[in-house]
């Protein structure tokens, strides 16, 4: 079984590609966003549509439920064992797509186990990133200014996590376990990148869709079942829509404000796609048969 990371920035169109190699190819799709995994986050996280989801099986999607968070540890130990099944299954061609690059490189490197702060430390340190996000922040941009720079001072759940490892007298960004690869399947990296107009464009029109589609009661349906302490709704998209619900931005300001976080996460993850070695392609290809062809494949760890 050969395997493809389909890497992009939000919006990039990495779905509906990755459904149209799937198809062409035979073969099965992995999420491998951070927000499409959680149950009842569905317009706010663009997963796809259940007719989309039917027409190729796709895995790690809306399985996590709430109060858990999921981490790039779950996600690479699932998307293995997925893995080795669809190789047992005969699958030829396994499509994971996405845009967290942790969990890319957890899947692809592995990693160390981690010792764990006691959860009394761990409390008080999530409460403190909580109540002064810009300080934590600060706190860990002295520490490791590198780990800093790939994630949000708005990502209270990867910030309070790097500050756990401080506490502990670790660098976030030791947690792979090498360097060279250790993956076991013959893979290709493809990384979908729209120039930054298009990229806009493709948001508003997106986010758009989202707020006409319900993003606001999906967000208020969660209130209301007791579930606004879940820290997955610290995502774009969701942070704003309780902003609005919470007074503290109007309905004038939502669209833009999405957009522009949106815009700062895809900053983001293209810094971090680049330094990966993948075929670069501003948009989906027409001809698919040609573009397979193309791809080169490393050897199987």
């Amino acid at each position: 079984m050969k395997v493809i990371f389909l890497y992009g920035p939000t919006a990039s169109g990495k779905s509906d590609f990755a459904i149209s190699l799937a198809k062409h190819l035979g073969g099965e799709i992995i999420n491998c966003d951070s927000v499409s995994v959680y149950e009842e986050l569905d317009i706010g996280s663009a997963k796809p549509s259940p007719e989309e989801l039917n027409l190729i099986p796709h895995h790690l999607v809306s399985h996590v439920k709430y109060p858990e968070m999921y981490t790039a540890a779950k996600f690479q130990k699932d998307a293995m064992k997925l893995l080795e099944d669809m190789a047992s299954r005969s699958v030829d061609y396994a499509i994971i797509a996405g845009g967290t690059g942790f969990y890319f490189r957890a899947l692809e490197l592995g990693l160390v186990e981690m010792e764990e702060l006691d959860a009394e430390n761990k409390d008080i340190i999530r409460k403190r990133v909580e109540a002064e996000p810009k300080q934590s922040y600060a706190e860990l941009e002295a520490f490791d200014a590198e780990y800093a720079a790939k994630i949000s001072v708005n990502d209270h759940y990867r910030l309070a996590r790097a500050l756990e490892l401080k506490a502990l007298g670790k660098k976030p960004g030791i947690a792979f376990a090498k360097r060279d690869s250790i993956f076991p399947y013959p893979l290709s990296k493809v990384f979908l990148n729209p120039d930054r107009v298009e990229l806009r464009k493709r948001l508003i029109l997106r986010t758009q869709k989202m707020l006409e589609s319900g993003l606001l009661a999906e967000v208020k349906g969660l209130l209301q079942q007791g579930k606004g302490d879940w820290r997955a709704l610290e995502s774009v998209g969701y942070k704003e829509s309780l902003e609005l619900i919470n007074g503290e931005i109007s309905q004038e300001e939502i669209l833009d404000k999405i957009v522009t976080k949106s815009m700062q996460l895809a900053k983001r993850q293209r810094t971090w796609f680049k330094k990966e070695q993948a075929l670069e392609i501003a948009e989906a290809p027409l001809e698919l048969e040609k573009f397979v062809e193309s791809l080169t494949f490393t050897d199987a760890f």
